[in-house]
């Protein structure tokens, strides 16, 4: 199912204004990488998922995923490093997806965009500095 970033009542939306209250992002990880699935759209490309709170990755670890650890991604990172990178790598983003691994998912950059989009302008601002100091 495709990312729905067109209404205010969707669960991605919701996934995006939680992420910016807390600055957190949760993904399943173990030493050989973090968790990932079959895209239900085209069976040739990789979904990883993530989520706004460590409670519904925790449910997705116990359902499958035992072997993985849940860690919590600072958003800079997720929105600055990971998202562009899986955006590199054609790998699709997946948010929130339940135990039986169902969920939206989507083009990584098309998240990117809709946070940085719904992201408080000073917000905003305080990651675009620490970017371009960490760029120099």
């Amino acid at each position: 199912m495709p990312l729905d970033l067109s209404s205010s009542s969707s669960a991605d939306v919701k996934f995006i204004a939680k992420v910016i209250d807390t600055q957190a992002v949760f993904v399943l990880a173990a030493d050989e990488g973090v968790a990932s699935a079959a895209s239900s759209d085209d069976d040739n490309a990789v979904v990883l998922m993530f989520w706004s709170e460590a409670g519904a990755a925790e449910r997705v670890r116990q359902a499958g995923f035992e072997d993985f650890d849940v860690d919590r991604i600072e958003l800079f990172d997720f929105l600055h490093r990971w998202l562009p990178g899986m955006a590199e790598d054609a790998v699709l983003v997946g948010v929130n997806w339940d135990a039986d691994l169902l969920g939206t998912q989507g083009d990584a950059l098309e998240l990117a965009d809709a946070i940085a989009e719904a992201m408080p302008a000073q917000l905003m601002a305080s990651y675009e500095a620490r970017l371009a100091r960490e760029q120099d």
